[in-house]
């Protein structure tokens, strides 16, 4: 299920870090390092599993193994994307750097200090400074790899963080990670002394979250739960840890041996995160990993600052028949789409705040609108059936429901919903094979449900059918394959030639793009398999949607544009037209090409998100 592999291959360490969290582990199995028939084996293995990149570290220094050059050869030629992090020191000897290098597609280096004293007073390593400085030029420039710089936030350097990013951008890094220090190993009996609190976060992320936009950069953040980075919470690369599964060293009768985990449950357990009573009322409660328990010994529940709940929510959209209303019933969902923009916090909207927004939506609507009930998944909402029965109540009659359709395959509940006035239903479907589909949707054995769901669906012959796509960099090949299936499943259940299935073919929003920036991809590789899609979907009697919102991709990417705009024009004042994206804001808001205003689409199209923009540019986008 996970897409990314941690492999920890190492127990020892030529620095002694004060805030060290790996330090027992060292002790544990420093006479026990990890065997290079175990990493291939390890590698294998994960490969099997669906892992397509590898972080070679460790419970120490990850370059003092013998034969780490190895390693990365045999993850290369598995099809591994290779990642290595390490404190530099090895890197700094060029011969040694020469030989490893060339394996490595992204490197993180550490950087504690924007000068010798600090770094080194840190590292408790004199002159690791000097040697950290050479690594950095070693990998400075090199053709095929990126270069990142991490930091762990301490007491001691929080004052000179802003000049360590600096120091870090002006050595070549493009990626930053900041560190708040995990209470375990060196760092565990003092961790009261050598954190920082929340609120150190909270006052400085923005600042430097602007400076690495300043210099095209990325900047993340670990260790903190989300309300530490308030506004700034899609910079968390907390998320990623569900993708990740962590293997290193454990004993098995005695013996050394390998373990793979999660790596989400086992950081959360390892530093003992606890969500304590101010994380009951917090909306992003079920997105978070929590405080760390000596973390909330040390600063109290005032150090943290939760997310207020919302009420249900409602959209409006324009549609060529009138106003379509989408009702957000809840954010609860029986998926976990790692790049779903809805927060998964497993919120659901309470009775009393459903009818004061049905009350008012009646008014607006006037028994002519259209009303979809959105989620999350609305499915697993408790009173979904009495909040249609309570609309209708209200002269609301006409209703669309989004949903993965998973739960559309128990007996009933299909015909329940037809009877209560859903005509229209719009399905997320990622993948039409069951492998991609979980590990996509972060489920096992939905797959089948889900395709006997839109069968049930095409075969009612009543209302319409939607299933929507999210390309990303897993599934974009697949998507001529995708419309092929939906093609043979309409034609099995013998689906009404009036009534076709539409398909709808979206791309990562924002928050998706933040969320998992490993599922990005370029539109430009996408578009030929995109246009063939499309070729085939008409082929096989679909309807290929056209534009509508901000998850839509620009119509310049089909081959028949005017087919793929939107039908009327669309709300362009978050757009920013430039072609120079790499700074800009935090989050949110549209990119365009300035060519984007001589096409005659352009008020019929959104253009793509800005973080798509800052990480891949705009050559993509063609003025039609």
């Amino acid at each position: 299920m996970s897409l990314r592999m941690e492999l920890l291959i190492g127990y020892s360490c030529d620095q002694e870090c004060s805030f060290c969290m790996e330090s027992s582990r060292m002790e544990e199995f420093v006479k026990a390092p990890v065997t290079v028939a175990e990493i291939v084996r390890a590698l294998a293995v994960q490969r099997r599993r669906g892992a397509v990149s590898v972080s070679f570290c460790g419970s120490g220094e990850p370059t003092l193994h013998p034969h780490l050059t190895d390693a990365l050869k045999a993850a290369r030629k598995l099809g591994y994307e290779t990642e290595l992090i390490s404190n530099g020191t090895r890197l700094s000897d060029p011969a040694y750097a020469s030989r490893v290098l060339p394996w490595v597609g992204r490197l993180w280096l550490s950087l504690h200090g924007d000068g010798p004293a600090l770094h080194d007073r840190l590292t408790r390593a004199p002159g690791s400074f000097a040697k950290l400085r050479k690594a950095f030029a070693a990998a400075r420039g090199r053709k095929g790899l990126t270069l990142g710089s991490v930091a762990v936030v301490t007491r001691e350097n929080r004052r000179r963080v802003a000049e360590i990013l600096r120091l870090a951008l002006d050595e070549g890094a493009r990626e930053l990670q900041l560190t708040q220090v995990v209470p375990m190993g060196r760092a565990e009996k003092s961790y009261a002394r050598l954190a920082v609190p929340y609120a150190w976060w909270r006052a400085a992320v923005p600042e430097l979250a602007a400076l690495a936009r300043s210099r095209k950069a990325r900047l993340r953040c670990a260790g903190v739960p989300l309300c530490a980075l308030g506004e700034h919470a899609g910079l968390s690369r907390e998320a990623e840890l569900s993708l990740t599964v962590s293997v290193d060293r454990a004993w098995r009768d005695g013996r050394p041996s390998l373990r793979a985990e999660d790596l989400l449950p086992r950081a959360e357990a390892a530093s003992s995160r606890l969500k304590p009573g101010a994380c009951a009322e917090c909306a992003r409660r079920e997105d978070c990993i929590g405080v760390a328990r000596p973390h909330a010994a040390a600063f109290g529940e005032d150090d943290l600052a939760p997310f207020p709940m919302a009420g249900p929510r409602t959209e409006s959209h324009e549609q060529g028949d009138g106003v379509e209303r989408i009702l957000r019933i809840n954010h609860a969902c029986n998926q976990r789409c790692s790049f779903c923009f809805v927060p998964a916090d497993g919120w659901t909207a309470d009775a009393v705040g459903i009818d004061r927004e049905l009350d008012r939506l009646a008014a607006e609507l006037g028994g002519c609108g259209v009303l979809t009930l959105s989620g999350g998944e609305p499915l697993v909402h408790p009173r979904l059936f009495g909040i249609l029965e309570s609309a209708r109540r209200r002269g609301i009659t006409r209703f669309t429901v989004q949903t993965n359709g998973v739960a559309l395959a128990k007996a009933g509940v299909l015909e329940k919903l037809v009877g209560l006035g859903v005509a229209g239903f719009d399905v997320s479907f990622h993948a039409h094979r069951a492998p991609l589909y979980d590990r996509l949707t972060g489920t096992r054995g939905q797959h089948p449900r889900a395709v006997a769901a839109l069968s049930k669906l095409l075969a009612l012959n009543r209302g319409y059918v939607s299933a929507c796509i999210v390309i990303n960099a897993l599934n974009y090949r697949h998507l001529p394959a995708w419309a092929a299936f939906l093609g043979k499943l309409a034609r099995d259940a013998r689906r009404d030639a009036r009534e076709p299935l539409r398909v709808g073919f979206t791309m990562l929003n924002g928050i998706g793009l933040a969320r998992t920036p490993e599922l990005a991809v370029d539109l430009a590789r996408v578009r030929p398999y995109l246009r063939r899609a499309a070729a085939r979907a008409e082929r096989e009697g679909l309807i290929v949607q056209r534009s509508s919102g901000e998850s839509d991709l620009p119509p310049c990417l089909a081959e028949d544009p005017a087919s793929f705009a939107a039908e009327s024009a669309l709300p362009q004042e978050g757009v920013r037209y430039s072609d120079d994206f790499a700074s800009g804001p935090a989050a949110g808001g549209r990119a365009k090409r300035s060519a984007c205003r001589g096409c005659p689409y352009d008020a019929r199209c959104l253009g793509v998100p800005a973080e798509y923009a800052r990480t891949f540019g705009l050559e993509a986008l063609h003025a039609a």
